[in-house]
């Protein structure tokens, strides 16, 4: 039966006082935990309570890490057939920004405002590449994603009952609404677009032919097959990239 019970003991003279929540959890394991004062431990019981009846507590000691549930996530996002440059942009992500910050860190110690410093810290880190520079809003707002993603894998897995990181965000600034795009600045104009189609030769031209009328990424040029190519229908099917 879940209690809450003082315990008092003497140390260097003085009387000392701490409040243990003392249950068993859905498979029946005895589990404590101590807390300074009563209304703590009154507000983790009714917590433990409302866990053990759903069915998705996880006690601290038997808590794994963030690190831990990172890899756990990786191996997930391999058996679900990620693209390789996409794993490793995320393994990158754990490794530099991630395990640094929260590595260590047990799922059960986790708090929304624990994860709200960690997006804060986020935004003033340095780069991972040495330069100089600080980590992009943008870039920022992907690794504090990949968190949210490692925390749901955790969930969905059993090592985790609430989500805690649902109200953090990252709010990366857009384009004034008076700026505009402009050809001949933010991307070829037509003149420039002829004349770079007037200087294509060889095995390139159909390249640069392509990438200029599709709109077709780079990588998505790179792995373009002639299966994919319908020139009765014209129609070019994008069905693959090619990257690193």
């Amino acid at each position: 039966m879940a209690k809450v019970r003082k315990r008092t003991w003497r140390s260097g003279g003085e009387t000392k006082s701490a409040w243990i929540v003392d249950y068993f959890d859905q498979d029946r394991r005895r589990r404590q935990a101590t807390f300074p004062h009563k209304k703590a431990a009154d507000a983790y019981l009714a917590t433990v309570r409302h866990e053990i009846a759903a069915g998705t507590h996880i006690a601290p000691a038997a808590s794994i890490t963030v690190a831990d549930a990172a890899q756990l996530w990786l191996t997930a996002c391999g058996l679900n057939g990620l693209e390789r440059s996409t794993l490793k942009q995320y393994r990158a992500q754990v490794r530099h920004h991630i395990v640094p910050l929260l590595g260590r860190v047990k799922l059960a110690d986790l708090s929304t405002p624990r994860i709200q410093r960690f997006a804060d810290a986020l935004i003033a880190r340095p780069m991972a590449t040495g330069s100089g520079g600080t980590l992009s809003r943008p870039m920022a707002r992907k690794v504090l994603a990949s968190l949210k993603s490692i925390l749901r894998e955790a969930q969905r897995q059993g090592q985790l009952s609430k989500d805690p990181a649902r109200p953090v965000s990252i709010r990366v600034p857009t384009r004034g609404t008076g700026a505009k795009i402009h050809a001949g600045k933010d991307f070829p104009g037509k003149e420039e677009a002829n004349a770079i189609l007037a200087a294509a030769s060889g095995r390139l031209r159909p390249l640069v032919v392509t990438a200029i009328f599709t709109g077709m990424r780079a990588s998505e040029l790179r792995g373009l097959r002639w299966t994919d190519v319908d020139l009765d229908a014209k129609v070019i099917h994008v069905r693959q990239r090619a990257d690193a």
